[in-house]
């Protein structure tokens, strides 16, 4: 027969843990015990009782706390109330000169296309001066913009091929172009126009 030793050892063991469980006392038990040991009546034997006016100061100690708790909270809650209103404020205000912007340079990429087109339109019609005037214009909306200044100093030159007039003038914006940009063949072709009248 095997494994006697272990069941043995076994038997033993569960024994042991009920002697222990036997020992313990329950949670109940002994919330029951502390109560009966330590009851107030038996517990405190306080003979001395509060007069009147000591207890009407406990009373107004006691409100003046509470009504000082009131207050602080009541300055917690609004400065927070506050805060919130000043933050949603400044964030809309933020969104609102965002759009602003966003629709002013909307704008301002609008008429910079309608100078073009005009400059375009009058630069076909061979009306030279009113193209200078709409291409100049689309510069001033767009100072750096290469396309605007290549078609300015293209009116000037076809000013100058064709009426012999303000070849100076286009000559200095096409030198301003290659300092600026770079030479590349439309500004060279150009400058060649120029310099040939």
């Amino acid at each position: 027969m095997g494994g006697g030793g272990s069941i043995q050892g076994m038997i033993t063991s569960l024994r042991n843990n009920k002697n222990l469980l036997s020992k313990r006392k329950s949670l109940y038990e002994k919330d029951k015990l502390k109560n009966t040991k330590y009851s107030i009546s038996e517990g405190l034997n306080c003979d001395i009782k509060a007069t009147e006016e000591q207890l009407l100061e406990i009373k107004t100690r006691i409100q003046k706390r509470n009504k000082r708790k009131k207050i602080i909270n009541s300055l917690i809650i609004g400065l927070s109330i506050l805060f919130v209103l000043y933050v949603s404020y400044l964030n809309s205000k933020k969104e609102v000169i965002n759009q602003k912007t966003l629709v002013e340079s909307k704008a301002k990429e609008k008429t910079y296309k309608n100078y073009i087109q005009y400059g375009d339109t009058w630069l076909e019609e061979k009306k030279y001066n009113a193209a200078i005037y709409n291409y100049q214009k689309a510069v001033d909306l767009a100072p750096g913009n290469y396309d605007a200044q290549y078609r300015l100093a293209l009116a000037y030159s076809y000013y100058c091929i064709f009426e012999n007039f303000n070849c100076s003038k286009g000559n200095q914006l096409l030198n301003e172009l290659i300092a600026k940009f770079g030479s590349n063949p439309e500004l060279e072709y150009l400058k060649g126009i120029i310099n040939n009248n």
